[in-house]
């Protein structure tokens, strides 16, 4: 067995059929995104106890930024390019079915129990357009939502985040691999992109700070500069790639 046999690439679970050659599944990220989800249950169920359970959001904002980035590099570096609307269609596949069955099945259960409300309706409408963070940052707060507070699916507002950067970043990362030349420019300008999504989210504030989409567009796009920086095909040693999936695991609790 070579050095190199010996060793593990860092790279997402088997997310879909496009990773292609070159990516070996390390199944720690796995861990770390059930530690993230487990931090999230915690924090809505004790608050109290668990005040810092929501960075588990923050976690896979990065992850899904460090893991999609990851396949479209893997993808160009393969063939040249990349193929837009066999992702785009991939990420639709993969999440619009399960929506549209839990949309339908919300729907159908208000109904017969009476508990509808604005806000569910609103939030229904934003989650088959991958928009309910904007629902509940334009109308968080309102009157609207405050005599109309019951939804079941607010929680879509996380995954609209991430659907509409699979939409966009697709397009800024070929922009990317055509116009900007080394890993170590392109990472500089994503990183200039952080800084100005970070910068947005301090100047904005409140709930807009929270549910939108440019606002929270830096956790991404922190996880996307470390795959363009080479994390995503890099080769450390099996030791190393566990401490530092075991730091993030510790970070999440």
């Amino acid at each position: 067995m070579t050095d190199l046999d010996r060793r593990s690439t860092i790279a997402a679970g088997p997310l879909d059929s496009s990773s292609g050659p070159g990516w070996r599944y390390l199944p720690a990220l796995d861990g770390v995104r059930a530690f993230a989800v487990v931090a999230v249950v915690l924090f809505h169920y004790w608050p109290d106890a668990f005040p810092g359970g929501f960075v588990g959001v923050d976690v896979f904002f990065a992850m899904s930024g460090f893991l999609i980035t990851s396949i479209l590099i893997n993808e160009h570096d393969r063939t040249g390019s990349v193929a837009l609307g066999a992702f785009w269609g991939r990420r639709v596949r993969r999440l619009v079915p399960a929506v549209v069955a839990l949309v339908i099945v919300t729907a159908v259960a208000t109904v017969l129990t009476g508990t509808g409300s604005s806000r569910q309706l609103a939030d229904s409408v934003g989650a088959l357009t991958w928009t309910t963070n904007l629902v509940e940052a334009w109308f968080g707060g309102s009157r609207v939502w405050l005599h109309n507070s019951r939804t079941t699916l607010d929680h879509l507002w996380s995954l609209a985040i991430e659907e509409q950067f699979y939409l966009l970043w697709p397009l800024v990362a070929m922009a990317l691999f055509r116009k900007v030349g080394g890993a170590r420019a392109r990472v500089a300008v994503t990183f200039g992109l952080v800084v100005l999504s970070a910068l947005a989210m301090g100047l904005v504030g409140g709930v807009h700070a929270y549910f939108r989409t440019d606002t929270r567009a830096f956790e991404l796009l922190a996880g996307a500069a470390l795959a363009l920086g080479g994390w995503g095909a890099a080769r450390v040693s099996s030791a190393v790639a566990g401490a530092l999936m075991g730091a993030g695991a510790v970070g999440v609790v």
